[in-house]
C-alpha cells in the first residue's frame, strides 16, 4: 500500500489559490455609507459660516464632497437630488486647559468645531431633521505654553475631518 504524503504549506497555497479564483466578489467594507430612507443623491443647499474663522464654509464644503465621493454618493443639482443638506458653522474655537502631572505641566489644546444640519428629503418635501448639532474636535497635548499658527491650522484640519466624519454619520443614520 502507497502512502500519500501532502505538504501542508502546498495544500494551504492550492485551497488559497482556488478560493481567490473561485471567489464570488462579496467584500466586507466598514465604510460603506449609505443614504436614509434609500436615497441615492445628494445635493448640499448651503453651507454657512456663522463663526469667527474665516473660510470654514469653504474649507467645510471641500471636505464633505471628498467624503460622499469617497462613498460613492453623488453630489448632484437640487433637481436631481432626493436629500438636501444644509450647515451652518455656528462655532469654532480653541481651549487651553492645564493639566498637572507630577513633576510637569501639560497644555491640552482643544479645536472644537460645531454645525447645526437639516436634512430635508426631496422626493417627498419632508423634513429628515432640523437644526441638529454635529461636533467636531481634535486635542493636542503639548509642554508648549502657546501653540504656533501652524499648529493651530493643523489642529483646525483635523477637526475639520472628525467633524465631516459626525455629519456623514449623522446623515447616513435611519431618521
Amino acid at each position: 500500500m502507497k502512502h500519500f504524503v501532502v505538504n501542508p504549506l502546498l495544500a494551504l497555497f492550492y485551497l488559497s489559490l482556488a478560493l481567490i479564483i473561485s471567489s464570488c466578489g462579496f467584500q466586507l467594507n466598514r465604510n460603506q455609507v449609505s443614504l436614509p430612507n434609500g436615497a441615492q443623491a445628494l445635493t448640499i443647499l448651503s453651507i454657512e459660516n456663522k463663526s469667527f474663522t474665516p473660510n470654514l464654509d469653504i474649507l467645510l464644503s471641500d471636505r464633505l464632497s471628498e467624503f460622499f465621493n469617497r462613498a460613492n454618493i453623488p453630489l448632484q443639482s437640487p433637481s436631481r437630488a432626493d436629500l438636501a443638506l444644509k450647515v451652518i458653522v455656528t462655532q469654532a474655537d480653541v481651549q487651553r486647559n492645564e493639566i498637572t502631572l507630577d513633576t510637569e505641566i501639560l497644555y491640552e489644546y482643544q479645536s472644537y468645531l460645531q454645525v447645526k444640519i437639516w436634512v430635508r428629503d426631496l422626493r417627498n418635501n419632508k423634513e429628515l431633521t432640523s437644526g441638529n448639532v454635529v461636533a467636531g474636535k481634535y486635542i493636542r497635548e503639548t509642554t508648549e505654553t502657546s501653540l504656533t499658527d501652524f499648529d493651530l491650522q493643523e489642529d483646525l484640519e483635523l477637526a475639520l475631518d472628525n467633524l465631516t466624519q459626525n455629519i456623514g454619520k449623522k446623515l447616513t443614520q435611519n431618521f
